[in-house]
């Protein structure tokens, strides 16, 4: 190495990780890099779970700062080290997930990616693809009756669930969800949030189980047109979230619940402020897909929803979408260019559309 041997590698990780805290992802992935130059050779055997959380903050950092052939290279590093378990390489497969998803684009390979990853940690989601929809509609139906009839009261003080493999697998089916929804995959979408509130249900509470509960009040208002249940749902999401007392799913929660479901039944004024938190938590933890679906909602979507003037929003275009880009986070781009430019057609900029065309391919994929 560089010098210092093990302590100067421990003090380089304890500041790659203390930056990736506050988000100051160019010093984590500096204090990333010098750590692993300074491992022995045998750094899998002899040193191995300092190595494995050096290795993790630097694929997480390379991904942050769009240096994706780096990236590549430390999580294949992590990957190829049998001696490593699948739950401890949990975040190395989300950083290969978030490039196919956010930057690469390529859900239909992002769905293959999320199937064999929950493959290996033994969850069936989808093992007759002719079979999906009766399964998915079916499935829906099934959870919705079993889950509406969970008093809320049971998540205040509910059993956790335990076991590691299944709460890695609960954190990659939400992922599959994700992507099934970008792709437009809606039976695969509605099959990762069921079994997520089943296997809630069965073995307790985890932190994506309120992701999971809001996103089953999402389909119940999409699919069963059913507002209270609906709502019901989206509450006990809410509470579970105060239960878990998850940053990084603070944000999912609260941007489904409160942009997919409680609007229907409530005052749209009253949910700024939650997605001011969702957008801080999600920054502090490193849920940016979701911080920045917060920031869209909180200052595009439900101004403009709630009536107000456009020129105030339209004043905060630049700073926004430089924000966004900062994030690498190219569906948000394109989703912020739209709505933007729909706004300055509503104010009489005939230039709009031709602009918003040009903008459009100009972005980066």
């Amino acid at each position: 190495g560089r010098g210092g041997g093990i302590d100067y590698v421990g003090l380089n990780l304890r500041a790659a990780e203390k930056a990736r805290s506050i988000s100051a992802f160019q010093s984590a992935s500096t204090y990333a890099a010098e750590g692993i130059a300074c491992l022995p050779s045998d750094k899998w055997q002899s040193q191995h779970d300092i190595t494995l959380r050096l290795y993790t903050v630097a694929t997480e950092m390379a991904l942050a700062l769009g240096r994706t052939e780096e990236m590549e290279e430390y999580s294949d590093e992590v990957l190829a080290q049998s001696s490593i378990s699948i739950v401890d390489k949990v975040p190395v497969y989300n950083a290969k997930f978030r490039k196919l998803s956010t930057i690469d684009l390529k859900y239909d390979d992002t769905i293959d990616f999320c199937l064999s990853v929950l493959c290996k940690l033994g969850v069936e989601v989808a093992k007759n693809r002719r079979m999906l929809a009766v399964k998915a509609v079916a499935s829906l139906l099934k959870i919705v009756h079993q889950a509406k009839k969970i008093p809320m009261s049971t998540f205040e003080n509910p059993t956790v669930m335990e076991d590691p493999k299944l709460k890695a697998a609960m954190f990659f089916l939400f992922r599959l969800y994700y992507a099934s929804y970008l792709s437009k995959n809606d039976y695969l979408l509605i099959l990762s949030v069921t079994q997520m509130v089943r296997l809630t249900l069965a073995h307790g509470v985890s932190p994506m189980a309120g992701p999971g509960y809001a996103a089953l009040g999402m389909l119940t208002v999409g699919g069963l047109h059913d507002y209270q249940t609906a709502a019901y749902f989206a509450k006990t999401a809410l509470l579970i979230q105060k239960t878990v007392s998850s940053k990084h799913t603070d944000a999912s929660t609260f941007v489904i619940a409160y942009t997919f479901v409680l609007p229907l039944q409530s005052q749209c004024q009253l949910f700024i402020s939650p997605m001011s938190s969702a957008y801080n938590s999600g920054m502090q933890s490193g849920n940016t897909e979701y911080a920045l679906w917060a920031l869209l909602a909180q200052h595009c979507c439900l101004p403009f929803f709630l009536g107000k003037p456009l020129g105030p929003i339209l004043a905060k275009y630049k700073s926004i979408v430089s924000h966004i880009e900062e994030g690498k986070q190219i569906d948000h781009i394109m989703m912020v260019k739209i709505m933007w430019h729909l706004f300055r057609r509503l104010t009489g900029d005939e230039d709009a559309t031709k602009n918003l065309i040009s903008e459009v391919l100009a972005t980066e994929v």
